[in-house]
């Protein structure tokens, strides 16, 4: 069975079809990204945990991004930010 660790680094060293549309449209909108270590997707998956979101790797690598242009005041005063956040699975129990 994989450890956790070993999952993270496995999920963002996959290279997938997608990784290439996300890597183009990035260059043709002038945009920008940042990386997320396997430390910091580990972190933001259990702050997630303890808030009861279980989000995929993705979507914590998604936070981490957030956190990483916030503290660089990338975000103007008027900004509205949204984060997509998939989920592995929920804390609902019915």
């Amino acid at each position: 069975m994989a450890r956790r660790r070993d999952f993270c680094r496995w999920t963002a060293g996959a290279e997938a079809y997608g990784d290439y549309l996300i890597l183009d449209i990035l260059k043709k909108s002038g945009g920008t990204a940042v990386a997320a270590t396997d430390e910091e997707i580990l972190a933001a998956l259990a702050l997630g945990q303890r808030g009861g979101v279980f989000a995929a790797p993705e979507g914590a690598a998604s936070l981490v991004a957030y956190r990483k242009f916030a503290r660089q005041r990338f975000f103007g005063a008027e900004d509205k930010v949204v984060l997509f956040i998939p989920v592995r699975r929920t804390s609902i129990s019915t």
